[in-house]
């Protein structure tokens, strides 16, 4: 009984920072290299699996930026690639 009126009583443990050092995170190679340093931290019991979840979920997200990034940049390219080849026929119709 004295533990269910504690958990009232005392306030909820708040989350733990906890330091990862510089994982880069710029593309696609620096998410594995951050990837593997992570993995390293977790099996060397730096630090636990459930904050290493939480990291890894934000280099997820980190890795799905960049990938819509890139599409974005080779959509475009094909659109302009695509734009030029029809000014190209227009002029070439006149």
């Amino acid at each position: 009984m004295l533990r269910i009126l504690l958990a009232h009583i005392l306030p909820r443990r708040r989350e733990v920072p906890f330091k990862t050092g510089p994982l880069p995170m710029g593309t696609a190679a620096e998410l594995s290299q951050a990837s593997e340093r992570l993995m390293n931290k977790v099996t060397s019991g730096q630090i636990g699996l459930s904050d290493a979840k939480g990291i890894a979920d934000l280099l997820e997200l980190r890795r799905h930026i960049l990938e819509t990034e890139n599409l974005e940049k080779r959509v475009r390219a094909i659109e302009q690639k695509t734009d030029e080849k029809e000014k190209d026929t227009l002029e070439t119709l006149h």
